[in-house]
């Protein structure tokens, strides 16, 4: 019997009784049209979706013709609430990534893009990111690029009115994840590309909260862009990637970035201090035009420590400065005058 509530889709790994179960079921490559079938049944419908364990391939990203970046799947405005839920939360990438609901990004999907920026996943495009009827909650998701060094954005809530999401896993290095390596919080991976995106907020203001529960990133040249009106985020992180939070740092067309708590969150390992952009800025006279207020509680940063590779460029936000690593082995850097760090 099938559900009255949900559209189920099974992965192409599933086995045959998920698959009789299943409303749809995908086939192992561009899996990202299926989902969308499923997504589009869901508002026909008036169900939600829910995907079962396993690994869902994203083989190309789409122009929409709807003046918004290329995306893999997008969410129409259904003005209702759209529900995106996994089976499980898979949380075991440091050697294999294989007991919860997984969509990847292929090499080959990247390679496409020609370097123009796109998304996984993104709502219908419109002028701006209010009261268009596409709220949505994301739940037991995990999003793996097959490498960081395009730029690509996997969860772009920028024309989202509102959102619940809970239990979001980002990762940007899953062709350097196997049994034998300890790629991640052992060998950190490659410096991301500028544009490697894990999560964008909402375009200003929102109806009611939105809410981020346990969202994760690793490996992103922004991990978290933090944007929004009346916001909450709550146990999440950011790691071992060039910046894990950004605050201000997106374009937003509609009201204003405040107020944004976060509770019990981390930036672990990054090689960049959090970046506050549009963030309480002053005028001329001094006066605090509080373009985003933030609120931290227990927000914990931990800084890098690992050997690069040659010839890395990053900046120092302490510093002020560029600068170069020549000597991995020995953690040797230099600035722009090759002086020595």
């Amino acid at each position: 019997m099938k559900s009255l509530t949900d559209i189920i889709v099974a992965p192409s790994g599933a086995d045959k009784e998920k698959k009789l179960a299943a409303d749809f079921v995908c086939g192992g490559k561009n899996d990202e049209v299926t989902i969308e079938r499923a997504i589009n049944a869901c508002v026909k419908r008036n169900k939600n979706l829910l995907l079962l364990n396993g690994i869902y391939h994203i083989d190309a990203f789409y122009d929409r013709d709807d003046g918004g970046p290329a995306t893999a799947v997008s969410i129409p405005n259904a003005h209702r609430e759209i529900t995106i839920m996994g089976q499980n939360h898979e949380y075991g990438f440091q050697r294999r990534y294989d007991n919860g609901v997984v969509l990847y990004v292929t090499a080959d999907a990247l390679e496409k893009t020609g370097g123009r920026a796109v998304d996984v996943i993104r709502g219908k495009w419109t002028p701006a990111g209010i009261q268009n009827g596409s709220s949505l909650r994301l739940e037991n998701i995990a999003i793996i690029l097959n490498d960081n060094q395009h730029p690509v954005r996997c969860v772009d809530l920028r024309r989202t009115d509102r959102v619940e999401v809970k239990n979001l896993s980002l990762v940007s290095y899953g062709g350097l994840i196997a049994e034998d390596s300890d790629m991640g919080l052992g060998t950190p991976p490659p410096v991301p590309a500028k544009g490697c995106i894990g999560l964008t907020m909402t375009d200003g203001s929102n109806y009611d909260y939105s809410n981020y529960i346990n969202v994760q990133t690793w490996g992103f040249d922004e991990g978290i862009q933090v944007g929004g009106e009346h916001v909450v985020c709550v146990n999440c992180g950011a790691a071992i990637g060039n910046y894990g939070y950004t605050f201000g740092n997106y374009e937003t067309n509609c009201g204003s970035n405040h107020p944004i708590t976060m509770i019990n969150c981390l930036d672990e390992r990054n090689i960049n201090l959090p970046l506050f952009n549009f963030c309480g800025d002053h005028d001329a006279d001094k006066e605090l035009l509080g373009e985003q207020e933030i609120t931290m509680i227990s927000f914990n940063i931990e800084r890098l420590s690992y050997y690069p590779t040659y010839g890395q460029r990053l900046f120092d936000s302490d510093l002020g400065k560029l600068l170069i690593c020549i000597d991995p082995g020995n953690k040797v850097w230099v600035d722009s005058m090759r002086n020595k760090i």
